[in-house]
């Protein structure tokens, strides 16, 4: 496992939660996980792409009409979270950005 950024996350997670926040940890948790999940589904797509011939040691069942359904899904959810929820996207989006680097330099 990622130990750094399983200590990190824990510890801004906490942090959070202690200053009674909770709404708001969580409606940047699930946007984190969806963006995630959309990520793995755009991966698959992208690495049938441009190895098609690559062996694959799993089969995605429906591929490609189960994926393009939970990559849809996940994208309407982002969209939707931010029509409703700027501010929690907002922040979601910027702490991402910022973890980037800080991923970068503790590596």
């Amino acid at each position: 496992t990622p130990t750094m950024a399983l200590a990190i996350s824990t510890a801004v997670t906490v942090a959070f939660a202690a200053t009674g926040a909770f709404e708001r940890v969580i409606a940047l948790a699930a946007f984190f996980f969806v963006a995630i999940y959309a990520t793995s589904f755009s991966a698959v797509f992208w690495l049938r792409y441009k190895e098609p011939a690559a062996a694959r040691p799993y089969c995605a069942w429906g591929y490609p009409w189960s994926t393009a359904i939970a990559l849809l899904g996940s994208l309407a959810f982002l969209v939707g979270a931010v029509w409703t929820d700027i501010v929690h996207s907002a922040v979601a989006v910027a702490l991402l950005i910022l973890s980037y680097p800080i991923y970068r330099a503790l590596k």
